[in-house]
C-alpha cells in the first residue's frame, strides 16, 4: 500500500465520512500500513490520534509502532537481512556493512529510546509483551549490533516466565534465529549456541533449525581454523 493511498484512508475516517467509523481496528489498519514501510514519523502522529478521539489502543497498537522502527532500520542501515534471517544465499563472511553518517548515533539513540518508551507505556497501561512486538524489538536491536541487549531481554522474559511473575510471553522461533544469526555474524560463536539454547528453555525442543545450526558450527570452524593458522 502506497504512502499516499494510507494517508487519504486517514483522512477519510478523520472527516467521518459515511460508511466509516474511528475505532481501534480502524485506526490500527493505518497504523499497521505506515509500519509496514517503516514510515516512523506518521506511525507515531497516528499513535496520538487515540487519544485526541478517545480511543483505547490494544497491544496490536503497539507492536505496529515497534514494526515501524525496525523496518525502518533495516531500510535505511544496508543490512543482509537475509542473512541476519539465516538464508545464506552464498558463502560471504562479511556480510554486515553499516555506512555510518554523522549523525548516525543520534539517529540510533532517537530509534531505540522510542523502542524503550513503548515498552514502558505497554507496562504502565497492562499490556502484556506479545510475541510480534518482542520479534519486532529484537529485530531493531540486531539491526543497530545491540545483540547484547537483545539476548539480556530474552533471558529476562523466560526467567519471568519460569517464576510465572506474569502471564508467559510467548517468543517465535523466527526470534531465536535473527538472534543466533546476529550474535554468530558479530564472532560471538559461543553465545550463539547459547542463544540456541535458550529457545529450547522457550520450548522449541528441537532447538533451532537444522540449517541454522549447521551455519553456526561452519562459522565456529571457520574461527577455530583462522585461530590456528594464526598461532
Amino acid at each position: 500500500v502506497t504512502e499516499r493511498r494510507v494517508d487519504n484512508a486517514l483522512y477519510i475516517l478523520k472527516a467521518e465520512t459515511k460508511g466509516t467509523k474511528m475505532t481501534t481496528s480502524s485506526l490500527n489498519c493505518v497504523l499497521s500500513a505506515y509500519a509496514s514501510n517503516g514510515l516512523v514519523d506518521k506511525a507515531f502522529e497516528t499513535y496520538d490520534n487515540f487519544a485526541d478521539y478517545e480511543i483505547t489502543p490494544n497491544s496490536d497498537t503497539f507492536a505496529y509502532l515497534m514494526e515501524s522502527l525496525s523496518v525502518d532500520a533495516t531500510t535505511l542501515i544496508p543490512v543482509n537481512i537475509n542473512h541476519i534471517m539465516g538464508k545464506w544465499e552464498n558463502q560471504t563472511e562479511c556480510i554486515i556493512n553499516q555506512q555510518k553518517t554523522d549523525d548516525y548515533d543520534e539517529w540510533k539513540s532517537s530509534r531505540l529510546m522510542a523502542a524503550d518508551v513503548i515498552l514502558l507505556t505497554m507496562k504502565d497501561k497492562g499490556f502484556l509483551k506479545t510475541e510480534q512486538i518482542i520479534h519486532e524489538y529484537i529485530r531493531l536491536l540486531c539491526v543497530f549490533s545491540e545483540t547484547e541487549k537483545a539476548r539480556d531481554f530474552i533471558t529476562h522474559i523466560l526467567d519471568s516466565n519460569d517464576k510465572k511473575m506474569e502471564e508467559n510471553s510467548r517468543i517465535s522461533l523466527e526470534t531465536f534465529v535473527i538472534l543466533s544469526n546476529s550474535i554468530g555474524l558479530s564472532g560471538q560463536i559461543e553465545s550463539a549456541f547459547e542463544v540456541a539454547n535458550l529457545s529450547q528453555r522457550a520450548g522449541y525442543y528441537n532447538g533451532l533449525p537444522k540449517h541454522i545450526m549447521t551455519r553456526l558450527h561452519q562459522l565456529k570452524a571457520n574461527a577455530e581454523s583462522d585461530f590456528s593458522t594464526v598461532n
